[in-house]
């Protein structure tokens, strides 16, 4: 596995972990330990979206930082990527 690879499924990783933080979240609104575990991932997913960014460019268009071209068409679509 490439770092790449790496990178994005530590991204997919902490992803996974915030959705089903949100849906347990969703009927247990004041739990503590749920609400820090959701801080916690969300900073350790930033984190990992950074590095991927600083590494290989933006993952979403929403992470578009400017300039003179539209970056994020640059990198492998989805069906370009070798699993």
């Amino acid at each position: 596995m490439t770092e790449r690879q790496k990178l994005l499924k530590r991204v997919q990783m902490f992803d996974f972990i915030l959705d089903e933080l949100n849906l347990f979240l969703d009927t247990h609104p004041t739990n503590k330990q749920a609400l820090n575990n959701f801080t916690k991932y969300q900073f350790l997913k930033n984190e990992a979206v950074t590095q991927y960014m600083n590494k290989y460019g933006p993952l979403r268009a929403e992470d578009f930082a400017g300039g003179n071209s539209f970056n994020y068409v640059n990198g492998p679509w989805p069906w370009e990527r070798e699993d």
